[in-house]
């Protein structure tokens, strides 16, 4: 749904930028999205630079019931007295609240119910730098300040970054740089970048570098230059596996080695998790192409071998592209084999079977499943 900030203004307490599912596999925020978010509700109740009627700070600088106090002031010379709260992944509700259930009688949803007409707090899940665990932390909590804020009758404005949405900002911002870029590198580009429309453009003024006074961005620049994110190495992963191509398939797992030197660190928060989804929208494609059924609209015999998570038909454009391209090539028997590596890969990560390092462990893992892709 497209934001709206007089709609949402409504509301004494919102929160931008994240939803309730939480978790940074979920879904995948955009920064440029929420930023623009609140410049617009911050100029539609018409406040300038040097306001005194508003007010920001961090989530850890103070507790949640004095942001609350903070937005029950009394305003001066305007309509409302805003308090915005930013980085609000860094308090987590189960941390600050231990025990405490989630429901209507929460102290959190009792102090926000207090808030007054002329009261509006604003909650922001700013982007935050890591590592896989410490982020999980930050997105869990934000999905449990979801929770509450939907509790105290708040506006929850998910800004999920949407690929082909990022392509054509892509194409736009080449333009108006003086450069052209192909719909193909656009849309590689947006990809590599999990959609996220600020990443995508600051990679742009690389590239424009890069390429020098030829007038076009190509797509070897956008492979040659650009560093993925973890989730398209894995997708990357997954297709080489898919291709039964041992060789593409090791390359994209050391280039994961390269980006985490310990990636025994990576491997259960991410790694298994991104590859296990992978295979299921695999399997999950590959349904509808054994049914001969649109993706996006299953027949209600192929929907009831589906699982709710995940709802594969509302999944993005891209995503079920992707996932029946690689399973036109393969059977459910394969597919499911490759599961089961997966499963045997981990078992051996955790030391309930026999084996070598990290590294060799998730080679043999990647050997095996591409040699049964490729129908060997």
């Amino acid at each position: 749904m497209k934001f709206s900030a007089k709609k949402t203004l409504e509301s004494r307490l919102i929160l931008l930028g994240a939803s309730d599912a939480g978790g940074r596999r979920g879904t995948v925020q955009d920064e440029n999205q929420r930023r623009k978010a609140l410049e617009d509700l911050i100029a539609t109740a018409g406040f300038t630079e040097g306001d005194l009627d508003i007010e920001s700070f961090t989530a850890d600088s103070r507790s949640p019931i004095e942001w609350v106090g903070a937005a029950c002031t009394v305003p001066f010379m305007s309509d409302y007295r805003m308090t915005v709260v930013r980085n609000v992944g860094r308090a987590d509700p189960a941390k600050v609240w231990t025990g405490e259930k989630y429901s209507a009688s929460h102290p959190f949803v009792k102090e926000a119910l207090s808030l007054p007409d002329t009261g509006r707090l604003v909650l922001v899940m700013d982007d935050e730098v890591g590592d896989s665990q410490k982020m999980d932390r930050i997105e869990a909590a934000g999905g449990r300040w979801a929770r509450l804020v939907r509790l105290a009758g708040g506006a929850v404005c998910s800004f999920e970054a949407d690929p082909a949405q990022a392509v054509n900002t892509i194409g736009r911002a080449a333009k108006e740089r003086g450069k052209k870029i192909s719909r193909a590198a656009a849309t590689r580009l947006s990809e590599m970048l999990n959609g996220q429309t600020t990443a995508a453009l600051s990679e742009i003024d690389k590239l424009c570098l890069y390429v020098g006074d030829r007038d076009e961005i190509r797509d070897s620049d956008v492979t040659r230059l650009v560093t993925p994110e973890a989730e398209y190495s894995a997708f990357s992963l997954t297709d080489a596996i898919a291709e039964g191509s041992s060789k593409k398939a090791l390359t994209q797992l050391r280039m994961l080695f390269s980006r985490h030197p310990r990636i025994e660190t990576e491997v259960f928060p991410r790694v298994f998790p991104l590859l296990t989804h992978q295979f299921r929208m695999l399997w999950l494609a590959r349904l509808c192409i054994d049914h001969n059924c649109p993706a996006d609209k299953p027949t209600p015999e192929v929907a009831a071998m589906m699982p709710d998570k995940p709802n594969f038909a509302k999944t993005s454009d891209w995503q079920r592209r992707r996932a029946m391209r690689g399973a036109r090539g393969l059977t459910i028997p394969q597919i499911a084999a490759c599961l089961f590596e997966l499963e045997t890969a981990d078992a051996r990560m955790k030391g309930l079977k026999p084996a070598y390092s990290a590294q060799e462990t998730l080679e043999e893992m990647t050997l095996k499943m591409s040699l049964i892709c490729s129908g060997r």
